[in-house]
């Protein structure tokens, strides 16, 4: 059986059909809400620009949030790491 299924997303006025592990479907439509409600944002704030500005002001919203979200869970994974050192050389001394 295959895993696989196709959806049908809508992103800003165009429709795209992506072939998708079934257990990934809610994170695909999601990602497409996610980017559906950022472009709906910019553009009611900022009107008269290109399709073009908006959907790159999306992209930059969106790659930076996730820049820092993973600059943010390596920070925890460190402090983790330094915590659990911190603690075998506690019990050691």
């Amino acid at each position: 059986m295959d895993n696989r299924l196709t959806i049908t997303l809508f992103v800003g006025p165009r429709e795209y059909k992506y072939p998708v592990p079934r257990e990934h479907e809610e994170a695909y439509r999601a990602a497409a809400n996610l980017i559906n409600e950022k472009l709906a944002r910019y553009t009611e704030h900022f009107p008269g620009k290109t399709d073009h500005d908006y959907i790159m002001a999306t992209m930059f919203d969106i790659a930076v949030r996730l820049v820092r979200g993973q600059i943010s869970q390596d920070a925890t994974d460190i402090l983790k790491s330094v915590r659990l050192m911190s603690e075998e050389i506690d019990e050691v001394l």
